[in-house]
C-alpha cells in the first residue's frame, strides 16, 4: 500500500521577466512505494519543456541521487525514484525545487535558416532591440550598452506576421492596456508570443495584434500568427527574438540565463544575418516551409510526399 510523505514544499516558478504566466505552475509531489522507496512526480499543465531543480535538504538511506538534481520536465508523471540502500527501511527525504520555462542548454541548432516573420509581399528596415529600450545606453549612463535582444521589423498596419519555424505555442501575452496612445513612444504592456522549437531554442514575438494562435498549438512557417501592431497608432512593427537557457554564467540570483541568438533569416537577397539599418524582403519556398514536417504533416497540409 502506498503511503504519502507530508513535506514541506517549496515551489517556485522562475519565467521570463515579464507579466505572470497565465499557466497553473508545475507543482511536485511525492510518496513511498511498497518496496520502501519514494518517487517524486511532477504536475504540469505548462504546454512546453520545463527544468526542475530539487534540492535535498535531508537525504538518508539512499544513494541513488545527488543533493541537487537537475531534470528536464516534458509531460505530468515520475520524475525521479529515491531508492533505499536498505531495503527493510524507507528512505528518508526533505526537498525544494524550482520550475524554469524551457529547456536548459539545449542543442541549438544553430546553422538553421528561418524565415522572415513576415509577409513575402513586404519590406521591412530591420533595427535590434533589447527587452527594455530605457536600457539601451545600460542601466546607468556611463556603463556600457546592453546586448541586443532580437530584432524589430518597421511593419504597415495590416501586415501579417508569420512563424519563423515550426514549433509548439507556449504562452500568449496580450497587453492590459492595448488603446494606443500618440504620446507612447515605449511601452513594457506590449503582446507577445512565445513557440518553442525543436532544438529548444524559443522565439519571441512581440508586438502583435489580432492574435490568432492559442498556447499549445503547432504553427509553422506558413501559420500567421497575427499583425503588426503600435504603440501610437502610426508606427507599425514587429519585434522579434531567439533565445535559450543556459547554465553558462549562472548565479544564485540569476539561475539559467537567457542567451540571444543571431540566426540566419532567408531573404530576397541571400540567406543572411541582419544588421540594423537593413531592409530585407522574405524569400519563401517550398524547402523552407516544410523542411521540419514529417510525411503525414506534408500531406495534411498538401505539400505532397
Amino acid at each position: 500500500m502506498k503511503r504519502t510523505l507530508l513535506l514541506l514544499l517549496c515551489g517556485i516558478h522562475c519565467g521570463l521577466p515579464v507579466a505572470a504566466q497565465e499557466y497553473s505552475r508545475t507543482k511536485l509531489s511525492s510518496e513511498y512505494r511498497d518496496d520502501k522507496s519514494a518517487v517524486i512526480s511532477a504536475e504540469k499543465e505548462y504546454p512546453g519543456i520545463q527544468t526542475v531543480v530539487i534540492q535535498f535538504s535531508q537525504l538518508e538511506n539512499c544513494d541513488n541521487v545527488s543533493p541537487t538534481e537537475r531534470i528536464e520536465v516534458h509531460q505530468s508523471g515520475p520524475l525521479l525514484t529515491l531508492r533505499p540502500t536498505n531495503d527493510r527501511q524507507y528512505v528518508r527525504y526533505a526537498y525544494s525545487y524550482r520550475v524554469y520555462d524551457h529547456a536548459v542548454d539545449p542543442k541549438v541548432d544553430r546553422e538553421f535558416l528561418y524565415r522572415l516573420p513576415f509577409s513575402a509581399a513586404c519590406k521591412a528596415k530591420v533595427g535590434r532591440t533589447v527587452s527594455d529600450t530605457r536600457l539601451l545606453q545600460g542601466p546607468d549612463k556611463r556603463s556600457k550598452p546592453v546586448e541586443p535582444h532580437g530584432y524589430r521589423f518597421a511593419l504597415a498596419p495590416g501586415d501579417t506576421v508569420y512563424a519563423a519555424r515550426k514549433g509548439r505555442v507556449v504562452e500568449v501575452q496580450l497587453p492590459k492596456n492595448p488603446e494606443k496612445r500618440s504620446e507612447l513612444t515605449y511601452t513594457r504592456d506590449q503582446s507577445m508570443i512565445l513557440v518553442e522549437h525543436a532544438d529548444g531554442t524559443v522565439a519571441r514575438y512581440g508586438s502583435v495584434e489580432d492574435i490568432r494562435v492559442e498556447a499549445g498549438e503547432m504553427v509553422y512557417p506558413f501559420t500567421p500568427l497575427g499583425l503588426a501592431s503600435s504603440f501610437d497608432g502610426t508606427r507599425y512593427f514587429l519585434t522579434f527574438g531567439i533565445f535559450y537557457r543556459s547554465s553558462e554564467n549562472s548565479t544564485e540570483e540569476h539561475r539559467f540565463p537567457l542567451v540571444y541568438l543571431a540566426p540566419r533569416f532567408a531573404t530576397a537577397s541571400g540567406d543572411t544575418k541582419l544588421a540594423a539599418g537593413d531592409t530585407c524582403a522574405p524569400h519563401v519556398d517550398n524547402g523552407l516551409l516544410t523542411r521540419e514536417m514529417n510525411k503525414r504533416e506534408r500531406k495534411k497540409f498538401g505539400f505532397g510526399k
